[in-house]
């Protein structure tokens, strides 16, 4: 069985509420404990590149390469445990 499937049928409130995740979730990590009740994220957000200007305007591109790359353990309830990537381990 997929994993994918195992959290469905553990957690079917899921369904409803994956849609509001940001696009390109396809991966996870490893629940520190078992008794851990949270979804990981690690998203980038882009951010103006001072190194690829637009040939019209003249304006920084945007580029996932110039962004922040976002670490989040958010809890079943919605509230974010942490944004440390150090401190996943020591989340339950």
């Amino acid at each position: 069985m997929l994993e994918y499937e195992r959290l469905v049928q553990q957690h079917p409130e899921l369904v409803e509420r994956l849609p509001a995740y940001p696009l390109k979730t396809f991966s996870g990590k490893a629940a520190p404990h078992p008794d851990t009740k949270a979804v990981f994220f690690c998203f980038r957000i882009p951010r103006p590149d001072p190194g690829m200007l637009d040939p019209r305007s003249g304006e920084p591109q945007w580029t996932e390469a110039a962004g922040d790359t976002v670490w989040l353990l958010v809890g079943l309830d919605g509230n974010p445990l942490t944004a440390e990537p150090a401190s996943f381990a020591r989340q339950r």
